[in-house]
């Protein structure tokens, strides 16, 4: 087995389950009946353009927010229904990597991985430094950066310090947003082997929003691609990359710049119910950031 090479996914059981979910804000419609699971242990790749939902929905798996219509469901509990103890005690289940890591600069690194402990736990002090010092080094970092500020570490140690801020609580889900922007080519595909490693030892579900095709490729077990508030594509990378629709098949062999699509905005042209005219769009227009 190559450093790439990935496990099967437990397909039997999901971690989260989405369906039928709608999102609207005022009269902008993010999400219009998005349905799909993301299987245990598995990496799902969520990919679209900027405004497509990606974000929010993170947001709504995290309980942030919460969708207008549809359900979602996280290690089979409704967070529709879940109010108090019940949905803190899912949270702390689920472990985040924000864009750009998100680091208090105030704190040092150690003291950023502290912070779900302390948030959550009554663990002595010490033992909250040991533990941090355990993710420092779960993560590839030297036991020195736990005493640095953030200010004082490079992109690809703000990334893992960041990561193994979320890994304080022994999350099951881990939720990845852009881990590999900013780093350039030989530190992203560290990265990526991180997360695999991470998750074939620790039996980790990911679910990563990325631009990242290459990461795509080389850690994900399926893609979901979100496009005019539909869930436009759904599958393993291969299949993605030689889809029969040429605006999917385009964003991944590189082919954005001359494959176009008519996309309705959901609620008009071409949706039940309506009126406008069709507004047709090039593919690197809903794919740029």
């Amino acid at each position: 087995m190559n450093e790439f090479d990935r496990p099967q996914a437990d397909a039997s059981e999901n971690a989260v389950e989405v369906r039928d979910v709608v999102t609207r804000f005022g009269r902008q419609v993010v999400h219009d009946g998005i349905s799909f699971d993301i299987r245990r242990g598995e990496i799902f790749a969520l990919v679209g353009g900027s405004g497509s939902g990606k974000s929010t929905l993170m947001r709504e798996i995290l309980q942030l927010e919460r969708p207008t219509e549809g359900s979602i469901r996280v290690f089979g509990r409704d967070l529709q229904s879940l109010r108090g103890a019940d949905a803190l005690a899912l949270k702390t289940r689920l472990g985040v990597l924000f864009q750009g890591g998100a680091l208090f600069g105030s704190l040092t690194v150690l003291e950023n991985i502290g912070l779900p402990l302390r948030e959550h736990t009554t663990l002595d002090p010490k033992l909250i430094e040991q533990i941090g010092t355990l993710k420092i080094a779960l993560v590839g970092l030297p036991p020195e950066a736990g005493s640095k500020y953030p200010s004082e570490l490079s992109g690809g140690m703000i990334k893992r310090s960041a990561l193994a801020r979320a890994l304080a609580l022994d999350a099951e889900l881990l939720l990845l947003d852009e881990p590999t922007s900013g780093l350039d080519p030989a530190g992203a595909r560290a990265l990526d082997r991180l997360v695999l490693q991470l998750r074939r030892s620790l039996g980790l579900t990911v679910l990563v929003i990325t631009h990242d095709v290459e990461s795509i490729r080389l850690v994900a077990d399926r893609v979901g691609m979100l496009a005019g508030g539909k869930l436009l594509a759904l599958g393993p990378v291969a299949e993605l990359e030689n889809s029969a629709d040429p605006f999917v098949r385009g964003y991944f062999q590189g082919a954005a710049a001359t494959a176009s699509r008519t996309v309705h905005p959901p609620g008009r042209a071409g949706e039940p119910g309506g009126g406008g005219p069709a507004i047709p769009r090039r593919t690197d227009d809903l794919w740029e950031e």
